[in-house]
């Protein structure tokens, strides 16, 4: 195993949760990549290319012809058979394989079975069933064991929305339920008529449909529940509900729905983002102050929209030198996070904002909170962290990123490494858990700022505890409760020391 502390590496990416891609330096030039864990513990294998899958595994590339799928730890799970296949994701432990020179797609466990050989191609997997094609063209369901569990449709949508799908019965959407049995056929109309479905791309968890009524420009997609209900009317694209609302855009702009297709207000806007912690950022061109008139010459404003169709009015002092600017409107706005938003109320500073109205102290190029940090500019070329109370972090860096699991990725001189709110360094992380790695009583030798951060020192005692599983270490696992309460009296001396 290698270690942060002892390893050089020219870059660092977050790949999921609690794991990184590194790049290695050699003295070879050659590229090596591999994963390291929230620990700074580096995999002892390297690979020519690594890519993340939204924490359910990784693609590792052994040269430029070798592709291997492993897990987070770095077990091999299985190998592709060519680098250019394709692997999407796994659902029930199923994806779909995609082989480049086989000109097909197989279904294969996380184990590295190919599953569904024997028909004509395969779709798709959820909730227990897949949708493969059989060699007459026809689509049906099957289980795990790949047994046929469904009649023959003429195309089929898997069940990723676990009680509807999709079918097509003589050259006519339908949606049928779990049982396999036809619950609509059509869109019905207020007298109850029913007309056929245009094409349908989905049933989200909702049991919403997104449906497509024609092709071409104008008002054409529509919402619509699985009995063939529509949600509120026409428009001309549509998104996906968020929060319960939903973005839809109309020939005057775009505005919000809820999941009965309403509008939660009359008001269209432009440069909309989806709702966020009950907020969502809206655009509008800014008027022109003398005629009253939209002029799109002139800049656009933002502000927070609620849920009910409200504005959030923020609450500053600049106000009170400049009572002609709106408290609603603002230069710019970004989505709330960890509880904060974004504004820009004149010049380039930009404010955090609490949820009810209170610009907060501002800073150069300010990003979204994560964790409770911030990035920001501290000047042209450095950048460094804020927590909520706008208490600037102590070192500046030359690239940062945002935090995520406790660690935001930082570099300076082009050496990366990762840094924890304390300012503890995960490579200074890593020098002890190489320790405790060989001898679970190292713990109690950790370096005196360690104490100050609490969550760090909990985790390094699971760490030990592994540590002293592996290597049969009994008396460390008895005393491990005395130990516990040794690290907690350090971390209480700590904080008195803080306070």
């Amino acid at each position: 195993m290698r270690y942060l502390i002892s390893t050089p590496v020219s870059s660092i990416a977050r790949a999921s949760d609690d794991r990184y891609i590194v790049t290695i330096s050699r003295a070879d030039k050659v590229r090596e990549r591999a994963l390291m864990d929230e620990f700074g513990r580096i995999s002892d294998v390297g690979y020519y290319n690594l890519s993340g899958r939204k924490d359910e595994y990784f693609e590792a590339e052994i040269d430029a012809k070798t592709k291997h799928i492993i897990d987070k730890n770095g077990t091999e799970l299985f190998r592709c058979l060519d680098s250019r296949d394709k692997v999407y994701r796994f659902r029930d432990g199923i994806a779909v394989y995609q082989g480049f020179k086989a000109d097909r797609r197989y279904f294969v466990t996380t184990s590295g079975e190919i599953l569904g050989g024997e028909f004509k191609n395969v779709c798709g997997f959820a909730n227990g069933l897949g949708v493969v094609v059989l060699e007459n063209g026809s689509y049906v369901m099957v289980d795990k064991n790949m047994q046929i569990a469904s009649p023959e449709f003429e195309f089929l949508y898997p069940f990723y929305n676990k009680d509807y799908t999709i079918a097509k019965i003589d050259d006519r959407f339908v949606v049928i339920n779990s049982d396999f049995q036809i619950v609509s056929t059509g869109i019905k109309n207020e007298n109850g008529e029913i007309s056929p479905y245009g094409f349908i791309f989905g049933i989200d968890e909702n049991g919403i449909m997104f449906h497509q009524e024609a092709e071409g420009d104008g008002p054409a997609w529509s919402y619509v529940d699985v009995f063939g209900n529509r949600l509120g009317g026409l428009h001309n694209l549509i998104h996906p509900f968020v929060e319960g609302v939903a973005r839809v855009q109309d020939p005057e702009g775009t505005s919000y729905v809820n999941m009965q297709g309403e509008y939660i207000t009359k008001d269209h806007f432009i440069n909309c983002s989806d709702f966020s912690e009950g907020y969502a950022v809206v655009g509008k061109q800014k008027q022109n102050v003398e005629t009253g008139i939209t002029d799109p010459d002139v800049e656009q404003v933002f502000a927070f929209m609620k849920k009910d169709g409200t504005f959030l009015e923020l609450d500053y002092g600049y106000l009170k030198k400049n009572p002609e600017r709106s408290r609603i409107w603002v230069p710019y706005a970004a989505d709330f996070s960890d509880g904060i938003g974004s504004v820009i109320i004149n010049g380039n500073t930009i404010h955090g904002v609490t949820k009810d109205g209170k610009v907060l102290k501002g800073k150069g190029r300010l990003g979204l909170f994560h964790e409770g940090m911030a990035t920001y500019a501290v000047s042209a070329k450095k950048w460094s962290y804020v927590d909520e109370k706008f208490e600037p972090f102590k070192e500046e860096f030359d690239s940062v990123s945002p935090f995520y699991n406790g660690y935001g990725i930082v570099s300076n001189d082009k050496k990366y490494d990762c840094t924890r709110k304390t300012g503890i360094k995960l490579s200074a992380v890593s020098e002890c858990v190489a320790k405790i790695d060989a001898n679970p009583y190292n713990v109690l030798r950790l370096p005196e700022s360690f104490y100050f951060d609490e969550e760090l020192v909990s985790k390094l005692l699971e760490v030990a505890l592994d540590s002293a599983k592996r290597l049969g270490n009994e008396r460390f696992i008895s005393s491990v409760s005395h130990i516990s309460d040794v690290l907690a009296e350090n971390v209480a001396n700590a904080k008195k020391i803080f306070d």
